[in-house]
Formats: C-alpha cells, structure tokens, sequence
C-alpha cells in the first residue's frame, strides 16, 4: 500500500472529526443580582397578598357541624360583615393542624336582589362535593377540632348594592 494514498484519507478523516465536534455556545450570563428596590417592592407584594388573603377569609365564621346520615358535611355558616349579603362567590377550604389543604371545593351562591345571609345571622351548609370526598370526610369524622375549615371570598355583593373588591 502507497503511504502517500492513505494520507489524503486520514486528512479528510480528522477534518470530518473536527467538523463534528458540537460547541458548547456561548458562557451563560448569571442574572444580575436583585437590587433592593426589587427586593422591597416584592416585599410590598407579598404584604399585599397575604393581606388580601386574610380579608378574603374574615367575611363568615364557618364552624363544621358533623356528618349527616347521608354522608354530607354540615357547617354553620355566619355573616360577620355587618350587612345584609346579596350574594358570594368563594369556596371553603379545610387544613389540618400543619396548615396542609385537605379540602377547596367551590362554592357560589346568588340571586341578585335576594338576601343571602342577613348580618349576624347564621344557615347551615354543606360544601358543594365533599361528600364525594372520602378521605376529608374520614379527617372531620377521625378528629374535627385539630381541622380549620373558613370560607375565602372571591366575591361578595350586599343587598344595599356595594361590593367587596380586591379579594383575589
């Protein structure tokens, strides 16, 4: 075999092989680190947030009230605003002790021009589908008082036509 032959190949070769080699781009450029009037104005969010959170759930008192023969949850239900509710969009929620969520099923309920709950009064509810939910129905039969059940408001319209706003 001719030595001078086999050199073209081997050139051809070791080019395709260096030809292949993937680059790995360019460095990837860290994010500047935050300035404090990030830092601040997401603190400020966050204060926002948490305070529209906790508005959202002091409208009613919700105290859970046993299980019927049926298999439904029963809370009352008390209006603690001080005014006659139209009616409300929310949905309840049920932590366990740690502050974990057993339970958020939605709930709406109006009729514009009718009166809800009148102020200070109280009904008795039943969470839209818990009853379809085995595992925190078995949690409020085990042991109610370490559950926190409250009703976070999305919307909240009174009778005299004013409006809760900013609960989301």
């Amino acid at each position: 075999m001719n030595p001078v032959r086999l050199t073209p190949i081997i050139v051809l070769l070791s080019l395709g092989l260096t030809a292949c080699t993937k680059s790995p781009g360019p460095t990837p450029v860290a994010p500047p680190p935050p300035t404090a009037e990030s830092i601040t104005a997401a603190q400020a969010a966050q204060v926002a947030y948490e305070e529209r959170q906790a508005r959202a759930v002091g409208f009613f008192s919700v105290t859970f009230k046993g299980i019927t023969d049926a298999g439904y949850s029963m809370f009352t239900f008390t209006n603690l605003t001080g005014k006659d509710v139209d009616d409300r969009s929310g949905g309840f929620e049920g932590t366990d002790t740690d502050g974990n969520t057993l339970f958020v099923p939605g709930q709406t309920i109006g009729v514009p021009g009718e009166v809800f709950l009148k102020a200070g009064e109280s009904i008795e509810l039943s969470p839209y589908n818990l009853q379809e939910k085995e595992a925190p129905l078995n949690l409020l039969r085990t042991d109610p008082t370490s559950r926190q059940v409250v009703f976070r408001a999305r919307s909240l319209s009174y009778l005299d036509g004013t409006v809760e706003t900013e609960l989301e």
